[in-house]
């Protein structure tokens, strides 16, 4: 693992902790509050009034349908962004979760659940696992069609996604190769999740020229740009099935260990917010989780 790649995430911990008086202070200003719960009604397809809105000094973001918690990831920590910019972000944040309640049909997690663990019987990946793989991949297909979505239908938002989204290409940078199939599993979620919230490639993906990541993700990138403009969340789940069967085999390959199906369910967006099987997060990406504690460990051993 990238040394630089750890203390840069080590450095962001430390930022959240120093700014977070900053981050209270915004967040119990009325002002704040009163305009984030309007913009609730504003974005609302329907009545806002059974949508419950929490607003923490957390970094998951998420919606079941009924409640929605924003939380903002130590990217925005970084003493480039200002507390303006926090405002941008939140807004971009609960744009994001509105418009799965407009948009997305909950029930799809279950059901795609389900059918990727009854597909991946017999390839020796735990069926939770498998549950969370499947969810992980809808929610970031699911994720860039709802962009798509509000991008189009209020212009004034692209900006605060270019923001919001401006982490997934700053953390998402690969020097080499991944030195276990499960860190490679998590490149190729990460890969997926950048293209189809940006539209681009992750800075570095040239080191996996020519190996079978490469040919995997060629297989899957037209249904990732489909997914993007994709009418309904039905016709999202679809493309997400044909994604999840196309790379069955190579997903198997990759996670035939119990050390490598670790990696994958540390780094899994689910497993971030606690599992939940009815949620849709905006935090799936976690190319830096557990780095901090990989770090302590390589510190350690130098002082032994």
């Amino acid at each position: 693992m990238d040394a630089n790649k750890i203390k840069k995430e080590m450095e962001l911990k430390a930022y959240r902790e120093s700014r977070k008086d900053e981050l209270s202070k915004l967040l119990n200003g009325s002002s704040f509050q009163g305009v984030m719960r309007k913009t609730v009604a504003f974005l609302t397809d329907d009545a806002a009034d059974h949508i419950r809105l929490s607003i923490t000094t957390g970094d998951v973001s998420y919606t079941d349908g009924k409640s929605i918690v924003l939380g903002m990831e130590d990217y925005f920590f970084d003493p480039q962004f200002t507390r303006l910019d926090w405002v941008t972000i939140f807004k971009a944040l609960l744009a994001h979760e509105v418009q799965h309640i407009n948009s997305s049909n909950f029930s799809d997690i279950k059901d795609i659940r389900k059918k990727y663990t009854k597909l991946m019987a017999g390839k020796g990946i735990p069926r939770q696992l498998c549950g969370k793989i499947a969810q992980d991949m809808l929610n970031i297909m699911e994720d860039g069609r709802i962009e798509n979505i509000i991008v189009h239908k209020l212009p004034g938002y692209k900006l605060p996604f270019l923001m919001l989204n401006s982490s997934h290409l700053a953390q998402c940078e690969f020097d080499a190769v991944a030195d276990t199939p499960g860190q490679e599993f998590v490149d190729f979620i990460n890969t997926s999740l950048c293209y189809v919230k940006t539209g681009r490639l992750p800075v570095g993906i040239s080191v996996y020229a020519g190996t079978r990541f490469e040919t995997e993700f060629k297989k899957v990138q037209s249904l990732f740009d489909l997914a993007v403009d994709a009418r309904t969340s039905n016709d999202c789940k679809n493309l997400c099935l044909r994604v999840l069967k196309l790379t069955a085999d190579y997903f198997a390959d990759l996670l035939k260990q119990e050390a490598d199906q670790a990696t994958a369910d540390e780094n899994s967006g689910s497993e971030k917010n606690g599992g939940q099987e009815g949620e849709y997060t905006s935090s799936a990406e976690n190319e830096y989780n557990n780095r901090c504690d990989e770090l302590a460990v390589m510190e350690s051993q130098k002082h032994k």
